[in-house]
């Protein structure tokens, strides 16, 4: 883990012990997330679009795919099967950073 990745890591946790997060507003209400701020005007109709349509980019099934076969792996104490499935996620990793 990065030092800065870990130092934030640490004074979030340290902040929640500490209660700063408690009664903030809207805690424990779902997030909207349908404010499309940050997406440049020009991208919004499309990001509109691929929403409804319910079309994920790449970039995000193939993290999600990554994700699900790391999990996997925790779980596989068969040695061919672990080699077969780092192999497929070494693969996954390759199309991701292709782009």
């Amino acid at each position: 883990m990065e030092i800065f990745t870990w130092i934030s890591e640490e004074r979030i946790a340290e902040a929640f012990r500490e209660g700063k997060f408690d009664d903030l507003p809207g805690q424990g209400q779902p997030i909207d997330l349908s404010d499309d701020d940050h997406i440049p005007p020009e991208m919004r109709l499309i990001f509109r679009i691929m929403k409804n349509a319910e079309i994920t980019p790449k970039e995000v099934s193939l993290r999600n795919e990554i994700n699900k076969l790391k999990a996997e792996l925790k779980t596989i104490t068969i040695a061919e099967e672990r080699a077969r499935l780092q192999r497929e996620l070494q693969w996954l990793y390759l199309k991701l950073v292709e782009k």
